[in-house]
């Protein structure tokens, strides 16, 4: 057992570091079931505490285990759980570390400024099927409607011709020309709507052209400044993976890099030499005490 044990009593209340000194990890504490361990690594494996209840206590819940020490930061999630399925994106997390670390990338200010108008760009639809619908069913009423008086009118010039009583035939013409001259303002009406919005549509358009433009700009800025900041600290990553178990070949960047995901975590936790601890679930180091020592940081192995 690589943690020592002690008495639980006001076991929280002990110090923590809040940071590992050059040449050695900071100490965490943990209690399972009563017996209360603390050392630079605590092995949960005896207990049978398995991976998802000992990154829950890191997290400060509640369960079958509880560990003291320092909460976890944005990188937890990428490299603190370190097991054989592990997906790493390295190029991301070294960008990340770079950042901690106070580099800032020449396109910063470039992207800030993309995303700044981005957020005074709205997207509204550009379409007016409803528009050419109204258009469309008013031609239609329209061309009825003319129909209509054409078939009247020469009901009527028949009537006269025969002598007949034109009278009521006069009243539906008139009452025909009255709903065609309806229609056809509508129409008009309707027409000059559908103009308005494809007018209104077009600057929509515009916007939304710009607003792709700025996005593309965007991913291309941000994908520029992650390799900007991952080639920033790549020396340091590379000398720490030669400094862990195995042949890996860090290679002079990311792209060259030719190891597996376990490796490049790793690498990272020692560049990181955290308070927190990280959770370890591979058979890399002797030891998990050895593993705590060689990476710089406080290790919990399940």
């Amino acid at each position: 057992m690589t943690a020592r044990r002690d008495s639980p009593v006001g076991w929280r209340d002990r110090a923590v570091a809040t940071a590992p000194t050059p040449d050695r990890p900071t100490e965490i504490r943990a209690l399972i079931d009563g017996s209360f361990l603390w050392g630079v690594a605590v092995d949960f494996r005896p207990w049978g505490i398995d991976l998802a209840e000992a990154v829950a206590a890191i997290r400060g819940c509640s369960g079958s285990c509880a560990i003291a020490c320092s909460p976890p930061g944005s990188l937890f999630d990428a490299v603190g759980v370190v097991e054989p399925s592990i997906d790493l994106s390295l190029r991301r997390v070294l960008a990340t570390v770079a950042r901690r670390r106070g580099h800032r990338a020449a396109g910063a200010v470039e992207l800030r400024d993309v995303r700044a108008e981005l957020a005074t760009i709205s997207t509204t639809n550009c379409d007016h099927a409803a528009e050419r619908r109204q258009v469309a069913a008013a031609g239609s009423d329209e061309a009825e409607l003319a129909e209509r008086v054409a078939t009247l009118r020469g009901e009527l010039q028949t009537r006269r011709d025969a002598g007949m009583d034109v009278e009521a035939t006069e009243q539906r013409l008139s009452d025909a020309v009255a709903a065609l001259t309806e229609a056809r303002t509508e129409r008009l009406s309707a027409e000059q709507a559908l103009d308005q919005v494809r007018e209104t549509n077009r600057a929509r358009r515009d916007k939304r052209d710009r607003r792709l433009r700025l996005q593309d700009r965007e991913r291309n800025l941000e994908r520029e400044i992650r390799r900007e900041l991952a080639d920033a600290i790549y020396d340091e990553f590379a000398a720490a993976v030669r400094t862990l178990p195995g042949d890996t070949s860090p290679g002079q960047s990311v792209d060259e890099y030719d190891g597996d995901d376990v490796t490049a975590a790793l690498a990272v936790l020692r560049l990181l030499r955290t308070a927190t601890p990280a959770v370890l679930a591979v058979d890399r180091f002797d030891t998990p005490e050895g593993a705590a020592h060689e990476l710089g940081l406080p290790i919990v192995r399940v």
